[in-house]
């Protein structure tokens, strides 16, 4: 009886620092999402044509808002710029669409959406929340580009590493070592996966 307690005890002790060790991993990563400010561009269809239209897009945004974002300080402050340019993005992308003979609508806006793990460089951003800049070209049924407007690290003039002084060292080292949070990684995945799913569903019904 007090060795099966033992090993009951053992068991339960381990699967207790394993559940305290994945939502703190979590905390970490969801502290991430909300101090990341994203740029998403979804091209209309995954026809080349498409998928080259979406990359003149993403070019003409990077080149003449560049300046805009360089200034921004805080991710309030890159959230507020990006608000106060929507006609100007929109305008911009419906220009480079018709110099290159397309008639699709451009949508965007500024908002929380949901993201799976992605790779960025040398740094991985785990799935999550996160505010971002969505720009999405006609139907929008076609693969995506992104990247990070704050810290502007997508500018050629900002390094990876000024997210160092966005994230604690902490998160950092969970962006920048993912091959040894692999598993968590996909651990959070699956919850955020799950609870966007939900979500949406909720969405649809109302």
């Amino acid at each position: 009886m007090v060795k099966r307690f033992t090993i009951f005890s053992s068991v339960f002790l381990a699967m207790l620092m394993i559940l305290f060790s994945f939502f703190s991993f979590f905390s970490s990563t969801e502290k991430i999402s909300n101090e990341v400010f994203r740029l998403h561009i979804v091209a209309n269809s995954d026809s080349n044509e498409d998928q080259s239209l979406k990359l003149k897009v993403r070019d003409e945004i990077l080149t003449q808002y560049a300046d805009s974002f360089m200034d921004c300080k805080t991710m309030s402050d890159s959230i507020k710029t990006a608000e106060n340019h929507l006609a100007d993005f929109k305008k911009s992308a419906e220009d480079i669409l018709r110099q290159n003979n397309c008639d699709d609508d451009v949508f965007v806006e500024v908002g929380k959406e949901y993201f799976s793990t992605r790779e960025y460089d040398d740094i991985t951003l785990p799935s999550g929340f996160y505010n971002s800049l969505k720009i999405v070209i006609g139907s929008g049924e076609g693969k995506n580009w992104w990247c990070v407007m704050f810290p502007a690290i997508c500018l050629p003039e900002v390094s990876d590493s000024e997210i160092k002084n966005v994230v604690s060292d902490e998160e950092y080292e969970i962006i920048s070592s993912s091959g040894k949070y692999k598993l968590r990684f996909k651990a959070v995945e699956i919850y955020n996966s799950v609870k966007n799913k939900i979500s949406e569903s909720i969405e649809v019904k109302k």
